[in-house]
């Protein structure tokens, strides 16, 4: 087992310091063992107490997922005390060395008790000085700041301070500066203090009927924030509260993201906007793309394309535009029992097209239609237009699909053409819908080019040839959102009455 102290400072500038604490008390007897969801219940209940530790974690070296501090139970209490000494050092010069600017400097009055644990004994002094310090000469450094609230909890092998801390912003509503670090001995000192209230949002619970299907739902919010941003390349909070807790506040969406750019994991570029509301769209920094290029759920993806805020906002109004297109269609399954999630979007696929080009699509769409006696898997390529693009460019896109459709490769070597089948096989069992969601423009000119659409399919032999075999449509983004029964928005393009996506 292994004992974790995890503190939180109350905010700089307040004016008040801690002046003394109490002298130290044994940790409980009995460890709380258990998973996340356990600990974290066993952490809403345990002691809250004001302490002063030896050295600190910036927020951003608390959430690496290293092993924490295992305190061996079988020395006697004089060995115990020596092992103490010995790791107080050690850890004392890890984070001197490791720590970076945004700690405050202070320099200790006293000596540390060993027998204390990592902890001050009583009548220590605070001394502030807010001038920000890291290197490996510089000396252990505690925090200067007006109180600490302590969660003190025994986690299980294999845990790490990423989760302990995640599991103190569950119990704190994620607000003040976090800072953490692991207890060496069974003794701490402590001052009481009231524990603080819980959540003030209720969370969807994922396993109701009602809920939508949340990605990750046993996953904290911000690993599911960091993850959603990878996926999708950019976003503003509100798309990611409709996309990752549509029926969660927005304040929860800021606290998790503040929280990430704290980090350096995010950041943002605010939207041009004549009401002067400065919504931000987030993308990930360099930091954050290496973290999250190893997910599971970006496995295979090209590399991220936004390295800075230049290049986001060159980015943004198209992939806005492209989420926006994606939180329509799951709005439309949450109402209709379907599932469709975030990680069933996944922008710019790209596809060989022979010749040395390629065709990429604006998004790749995997939906599953539910109905009373089965389940059908729908794919679909989506293609976003914001009127930027003539009318006939936007038609020839119909012709890379058509040719994707029929490309094959030719193994090398071979004197005779031999057929392996289409190139797309290796993907999909069925070839995609291709379906074009179009927007920006009035209602005269976006059913214009739709009937420029129809007009492509009916004319180039290809695309004639495509349309025999691949559901092909459009709809304007305004009527997909409106979600009107009466009216499906989808017009198929080889003809005929309007119809919803699935129907067609």
């Amino acid at each position: 087992m292994q004992t974790l102290l995890i503190w939180k400072a109350s905010r700089p500038g307040s004016g008040r310091h801690l002046r003394s604490v109490r002298p130290a008390r044994a940790l409980p007897a009995e460890p709380v063992d258990g998973e996340p969801e356990e600990l974290l219940e066993a952490i809403q209940s345990a002691a809250l107490l004001g302490c002063r530790g030896v050295g600190s974690f910036s927020s951003s070296l608390a959430q690496d997922d290293r092993p924490l501090l295992q305190t061996p139970d079988a020395l006697t209490e004089a060995g115990r005390r020596a092992w103490t000494r010995k790791r107080v050092r050690e850890q004392a010069e890890i984070r001197a060395a490791a720590v970076g600017p945004g700690c405050a400097q202070h320099r200790p009055t006293r000596k540390h008790a060993p027998a204390e644990g990592l902890l001050a004994p009583s009548r220590s002094k605070w001394r502030g000085g807010g001038r920000p310090w890291h290197g490996p000469g510089a000396k252990p450094s505690t925090l200067p700041l007006a109180r600490l609230r302590t969660l003190v909890v025994r986690a299980p092998e294999g845990a790490t301070t990423g989760h302990a801390t995640e599991w103190f912003r569950k119990c704190d509503r994620g607000r003040g500066r976090m800072v953490g670090g692991p207890v060496g001995a069974d003794g701490f000192a402590e001052r009481r203090m009231s524990p603080p209230p819980g959540p003030r949002t209720r969370m969807t619970d994922p396993a109701s009927p009602t809920s939508s299907p949340t990605p990750g739902a046993a996953e904290p919010l911000r690993h599911q924030v960091l993850a959603a941003i990878a996926q999708h390349r950019l976003a503003t909070t509100a798309q990611l509260r409709r996309m990752l807790r549509p029926q969660g506040s927005r304040q929860l969406l800021s606290r998790a993201l503040n929280t990430l750019r704290s980090e350096d994991l995010v950041d943002f570029t605010v939207l041009p906007d004549t009401h002067r509301s400065r919504t931000r769209a987030w993308y990930l920094t360099q930091e954050g793309s290496r973290l999250t290029r190893g997910l599971p759920v970006l496995r295979g993806r090209p590399p991220y394309p936004i390295t800075s805020r230049t290049a986001a906002s060159l980015k943004t109004p198209h992939t806005l535009a492209v989420v926006q297109a994606h939180l329509a269609f799951a709005a439309d399954a949450r109402r209709l029992g379907h599932e469709h999630g975030p990680w069933d979007w996944t922008p710019e696929v790209s596809h060989s097209i022979g010749e040395g080009e390629r065709l990429t699509a604006d998004a790749l769409m995997y939906y599953t239609v539910v109905e009373t006696e089965r389940r059908r898997k729908l794919r679909a390529f989506v293609e976003v237009d914001r009127t930027t693009m003539s009318s006939e460019r936007l038609a020839v896109k119909l012709i890379g699909y058509a040719r994707l459709f029929q490309y094959e490769v030719q193994p090398v070597g071979r004197r005779k053409p031999a057929s392996t089948g289409p190139v797309w096989l290796r993907w999909y069992p069925v070839f995609p819908r291709v379906l074009f969601v179009l927007t920006g423009a009035s209602r005269a000119r976006l059913d214009h080019r739709i009937r420029d659409l129809q007009a492509m399919v009916a004319q180039h032999p290809l695309v004639a040839a495509l349309a025999r075999e691949v559901r092909l449509a459009a709809a304007v983004l305004e009527d997909i959102e409106n979600h009107d029964p009466a009216t499906p928005p989808w017009v198929p393009l080889t003809g005929g009455e309007p119809r919803t996506w699935t129907d067609l």
